[in-house]
């Protein structure tokens, strides 16, 4: 489990095909990528669309970190509840465009 977790990454891009994020599993960008298109756009716009996408990689390594838990340990005992919740605080960052840490999705 711990190396499958330490390994693991997301790509996500935004529905406009502005940007395309990817994290690591510590939440840390590693990389981006913006398409021409950004130059006809406000960098207000830009900026905030990269932070959005960043938030939608970091709920979808969540999701995935999530299966790699229940996969490995299973999520029923304490230890694996325990080992998704933490992950959870740490991946599942809250989306900016909706408000505060209290957004932040949870572990089911």
């Amino acid at each position: 489990m711990s190396a499958r977790l330490r390994d693991a990454r997301m790509t996500a891009a935004d529905d406009d095909g502005l940007v395309e994020v990817t994290i690591d599993a510590t939440g840390r960008l590693v990389d981006l990528r913006l398409s021409e298109r950004t130059r006809q756009v406000s960098t207000d716009v830009v900026a905030r669309t990269i932070m959005q996408t960043i938030a939608v990689a970091g709920r979808q390594l969540g999701e995935r970190a999530q299966q790699i838990i229940a996969e490995t340990v299973g999520t029923d005992s304490p230890a694996g509840y325990e080992i998704a919740e933490r992950v959870g605080r740490q991946l599942r960052m809250p989306d900016p465009s909706v408000g505060g840490e209290d957004d932040r999705p949870r572990w089911r």
